[in-house]
């Protein structure tokens, strides 16, 4: 992180003092940021209708990448025959598909001319690192915002580890990651696991243990109260996951998840909050198992500029146990737009309902990950039914630059792709006020319209790394300056 960070303000800087030298390379396209490198289609002799049979396909650069795992991202195959007209298209999705797998920084896909609308296609990848050491420092509860207002580095996590992924060529990873501080967590993970060869039946292996010294006692006044046990543990649990994927199609994925967990938590926890984990319970042990529907046609899985996204998810906790019985759907639907060159607007709607005897500790909340939403940073809104929308109208003010670092030896880290793009952004949610909460009628954001507006200014570049800034202003007249690493949705 350390390393990329450096490199990222080395390209910042280059590209500010001098964007037209040849340590910058501008390419300008309107439709998708990721297309550093214009595909170029040789083809002369045709029109739109004619048709174009594709005699071979090549794959380039794939070091470590198995063939077969990039040929199953392409929408077309050897001995296919496609329109002139839909040749574009099919190429952009092909790309689009292999972007999104987070292994490669770069991809070209160029067709030649073999005879008269007969063609070969070649696609040349750049692979990333695959292995890397992580170092992280960052608040419990993923709330960046919300620490930096209350900063007290006793809810700091400290995480360490390491994961490798693109093992053994085939996209699965593997990691061993920890992390002290706040949560003293452990955790071992094999995922992306593919058990056929046509790589459309996946499996995913976790285990985990944590435990805390101190931990959320309750929500008041829609900020969280803390409660500290200096020599015994607030709370420990254990989790085991397996995961369970059946890409239907390269953009439709169902996915299986069954986990068991077990909570403990320190008396005196559940005696000041008897909806900890339910009827004043100091400890709790349960099954659960949701199944999530996903269909993905953006162009990009970390800042998308078009297409569309629908996840649908329900969950039931509480398998074959009377000690808990609760279940969750949620629905999440996303929309990209690109209605003038440049321009790009992002819509998205997220719905959560639960069941009422949710507990406290497994209930979702705006204001923690991954409900985080612009103007309410500092505030926790937990509700069994939570419902927002965010919006982003984004607008190219420095178009892609590829920057070659020669002084630095290693090619995955010397060729940086840089775009930067201003933001106007508007959000609105409602979190209702969960009646079996001991201090639920302090919480005024509950039960109450949210809504905010800003500006921000999001840096795009390679490892899937966005730096975003902005500033916010809500209905209740908080004024916020945010920070972050990722883009709003």
């Amino acid at each position: 992180m350390f390393f990329l960070g450096v490199i990222l303000s080395l390209a910042i800087v280059l590209t500010t003092l001098n964007p037209i030298k040849a340590v910058a390379q501008t390419y300008n396209n309107t439709q998708n940021y990721n297309e550093i490198l214009k595909d170029t289609f040789p083809l002369t002799n045709t029109n739109s209708q004619t048709t174009l049979y594709i005699a071979n396909i090549t794959v380039t650069g794939n070091r470590e990448t198995k063939e077969k795992i990039i040929l199953r991202e392409t929408t077309f195959k050897t001995g296919d025959t496609i329109t002139a007209e839909s040749l574009q298209n099919h190429l952009e999705q092909t790309k689009n598909n292999l972007l999104k797998l987070s292994l490669f920084n770069y991809v070209t896909i160029t067709t030649i001319p073999i005879e008269e609308n007969i063609i070969d296609i070649n696609i040349n990848v750049e692979e990333r690192w695959y292995i890397w050491p992580i170092i992280n420092i960052t608040p419990h509860n993923g709330n960046l915002n919300d620490w930096l207002g209350n900063i007290d580095f006793s809810k700091i996590d400290y995480c360490f580890g390491v994961k490798k992924y693109n093992f053994r060529g085939r996209k699965e990873a593997i990691s061993l990651n920890f992390r002290r501080g706040y949560n003293n967590f452990s955790e071992i993970g094999y995922s992306d696991i593919a058990v056929d060869k046509k790589r459309k039946n996946i499996l995913g292996f976790y285990f985990s243990t944590a435990s805390q010294t101190q931990t959320i006692l309750t929500i008041s006044n829609n900020k969280a109260i803390y409660q500290k046990f200096e020599e015994n543990k607030a709370i420990s649990q254990y989790l085991y996951t397996i995961n369970y994927s059946f890409r239907q199609t390269l953009n439709i994925t169902h996915s299986l998840t069954y986990n068991h967990q077990n909570f403990s938590i320190h008396d005196s926890i559940a005696i000041l909050n008897p909806d900890y984990l339910g009827d004043g319970k100091n400890s709790l042990k349960f099954n659960s198992l949701k199944y999530s529907f996903r269909i993905d046609h953006r162009n990009s899985s970390y800042y998308p500029l078009h297409g569309w996204y629908c996840l649908v998810g329900l969950s039931k906790k509480g398998l074959f146990e009377n000690n808990l019985n609760t279940y969750s759907m949620e629905l999440d639907l996303r929309q990209y737009f690109n209605p003038l060159p440049n321009t790009y607007l992002s819509m998205q709607i997220y719905a959560l309902n639960c069941g009422k005897n949710t507990p406290f500790a497994i209930r979702q909340s705006i204001g923690t990950k991954p409900n985080i939403i612009a103007g309410y940073e500092q505030y926790q809104i937990p509700g069994n039914n939570i419902v927002y929308t965010r919006t982003s109208l984004k607008f190219k003010i420095i178009p892609t630059h590829i920057i070659h670092l020669k002084k630095i030896p290693l090619p995955k880290f010397n060729k940086i792709h840089i775009t930067t793009y201003a933001n106007i952004f508007a959000n609105a949610g409602w979190s209702d006020n969960p009646s079996t909460d001991i201090s639920a009628k302090h919480n005024k954001l509950n039960n109450t319209f949210l809504g905010a507006i800003g500006l921000g200014l999001d840096i795009v570049t390679y490892y899937d790394k966005v730096f975003c800034i902005y500033v916010a202003q809500n209905i209740q007249n908080d004024f916020s300056i945010g920070i972050g690493f990722k883009s709003f949705f």
